[in-house]
């Protein structure tokens, strides 16, 4: 069950699996009323791995599109537009960094649609579908990670981009 968890340095919100697979059914029903997934047609699927892969394969079945495991001008050869999936649009690198990829190796001209489980308040890319939205100060903990702080190069990577 979803649920904040008090520490002595973060407030962390543990997830089981049962959480994830609410998570993705909410996010799913988001999709399908998103007026850039009705008006585009999506052809395939792609999620970062780790925090992207199960979304990914979740929404291949569920809105069947064809699921890739790598960008490369092979895989996004058919691809029309993707949906791109993660776990937590935290500070948006991850996404910028695969539309760039995705511009550089698109034989079409291929759309990005963005679709994340969690987003934060101050991520760099606002045109996020998202499940639910996470306070920064928040520590997200998936069912398939080690249940830890997150490290001191992390925290100040945060603190850094979090200054404005």
């Amino acid at each position: 069950m979803i649920g904040i968890l008090r520490s002595s340095k973060y407030d962390k919100l543990q997830l089981d699996y049962r959480d994830f697979g609410e998570l993705c059914y909410v996010l799913y029903e988001n999709i399908k009323r998103d007026k850039a997934y009705k008006k585009y047609e999506f052809t395939h699927v792609y999620g970062p791995p780790v925090g992207g892969l199960s979304i990914a394969a979740f929404m291949s079945h569920h809105l069947n599109l064809e699921y890739i495991t790598e960008l490369n001008k092979k895989s996004t050869q058919q691809c029309k537009n993707l949906l791109f999936v993660d776990n937590v649009n935290h500070t948006g690198n991850t996404i910028l960094q695969t539309e760039k990829i995705l511009n550089s190796i698109s034989t079409y001209n291929c759309k990005m649609l963005v679709a994340c489980l969690h987003k934060r308040p101050k991520t760099n890319f606002e045109h996020c579908i998202y499940a639910a939205e996470i306070p920064d100060d928040i520590w997200i903990v998936y069912p398939w990670e080690v249940d830890e702080e997150p490290s001191d190069n992390y925290k100040a990577h945060l603190e850094q981009h979090y200054k404005s």
